[in-house]
């Protein structure tokens, strides 16, 4: 009799065993997944989770119990099974003690197997098939125990609280947690390589501002109103743009976003540019230059043209960025970096582009830490930041474990820098 209540608490612990872990394994994306599908009890499993104080509660009592309970039958179960079968070979004074040691190593070695190990191994495997397959015993077992669960979650309460403890788990998804995922489906084959990168790319719209991909103002080819048709069809052969802002005069005084193609129906129709027609349709974008590429893309979608003007804080025209060079980083990220001059000197040593984001730089040299909340784009910049001036050639500092010396300067611009992880 007593092996049969052994037997139901093995079950007991097994089931308490594979509740606990399985609750605390399951992924919120996939128990989504499966209420998006028509599982109601997916729902049930997310609200136990957010509030699992009560539940986990209910397991230790029950865990706990089983284990008291267990001992103490298995002792008065096997103890004499062990004292009959020793006394065989032995029956001295040390009959009862060894007894007790083989029955408490029998009892311990089943519960350790039957009631944790192998039902938690299974638990972690199956969490959100476990979890759901159990929720209404588990929240029954919640309610039955309710009076002790109140009791111990006051203690325990009580004591998050003095040390600034939080009471529940934190679900927020990052971009950590999106890239971790992200790797691991491309271990197993369920994400390419190229559709891995592009994600990634995608997440790092955030931190990439408009400054890293606009064409920059002394580049920017624009139409000014005093201009004749011969001028304008010159520009447009010589540049061959899609877009061309139209100004009054200068790039700060934009009027209005041209088209090439408008621009050439109406000297093929008309044998004349009419700007008239297009300065009464404004459809120019400003967006300012600390802004990201997500919020970039968002504002490209609101007000749907093919080009923005940046400007900085001043209401300065810096430069122009289009929907293209934001779509570049997603797909194409590569072949951007390519323009750059970028040269691995030795397996410590880099010579790169002034120009290069700071997060480019950190993928180039796998590193972290350089990338700051103080609106320094690249890499020239952080330089300017670190020596709080346009530093000279050759003149060298170090920051965040890493040494940097200036190779090239060229007027105001800082054109290469050598990288390193030793002293140069």
């Amino acid at each position: 009799m007593d092996i049969f209540f052994i037997f139901l608490l093995i079950c007991f612990g097994a089931f308490f065993a594979i509740c606990e872990i399985s609750m605390a394994a399951s992924r919120k994306v996939k128990l989504q997944i499966l209420l998006d599908n028509g599982d109601p009890r997916a729902s049930l499993v997310m609200q136990l989770q957010s509030h699992s104080g009560s539940f986990f509660a209910a397991v230790q009592i029950a865990l706990n119990a089983v284990a008291i309970l267990g001992g103490i039958i298995g002792e008065s179960a096997f103890t004499p099974i062990f004292k009959d079968l020793i006394s065989i070979i032995y029956e001295g004074k040390w009959l009862n003690s060894i007894a007790f040691t083989f029955s408490f190593i029998m009892v311990t070695s089943l519960f350790i197997l039957f009631a944790d190990l192998i039902p938690k191994r299974i638990g972690m495997a199956l969490p959100e098939k476990v979890a759901i397959s159990f929720i209404r015993i588990m929240l029954l077992s919640v309610t039955v125990l309710k009076p002790l669960v109140w009791f111990f979650n006051i203690i325990s309460d009580s004591v998050l609280r003095l040390f600034n403890m939080p009471f529940v788990r934190d679900e927020q998804v990052t971009s950590d947690d999106i890239s971790a995922v992200m790797d691991a489906g491309m271990e197993h084959g369920a994400i390419q390589s190229h559709e891995h990168k592009i994600i990634e790319n995608v997440l790092e719209l955030e931190q990439r501002t408009i400054g890293n991909v606009m064409t920059f103002r002394e580049e920017v080819c624009f139409f000014s109103t005093n201009q004749s048709d011969e001028q304008i069809k010159q520009l447009i052969l010589k540049h061959n743009h899609h877009f061309y802002p139209l100004c009054d005069g200068e790039l700060n005084n934009v009027v209005a976003l041209v088209e090439a193609t408008t621009i050439l129906h109406q000297l093929i129709q008309n044998d004349h540019f009419e700007i008239d027609k297009i300065e009464n349709e404004p459809n120019v974008l400003f967006l300012p230059q600390s802004l990201n590429l997500s919020d970039a893309l968002g504002a490209f979608k609101r007000q749907p043209v093919g080009l923005a003007l940046v400007i900085n804080e001043f209401s300065t025209v810096v430069g122009v960025v289009s929907l293209k060079d934001i779509l570049n980083v997603v797909v194409n990220h590569k072949k951007e970096l390519q323009e750059f001059h970028i040269h691995q000197i030795d397996a410590n040593s880099w010579e790169l582009d002034g120009a290069l984001s700071l997060l480019d730089v950190e993928k180039i040299i796998s590193t972290t830490g350089l990338y700051s909340e103080e609106n320094i784009d690249t890499l020239g910049g952080l330089m300017m930041h670190l020596f709080k001036r346009l530093p000279n050639q050759e003149e060298s500092i170090s920051f965040n474990h890493l040494h940097f010396k200036i190779k090239q300067v060229n007027n105001i611009s800082i054109e290469k820098i050598i990288i390193s992880t030793q002293p140069i």
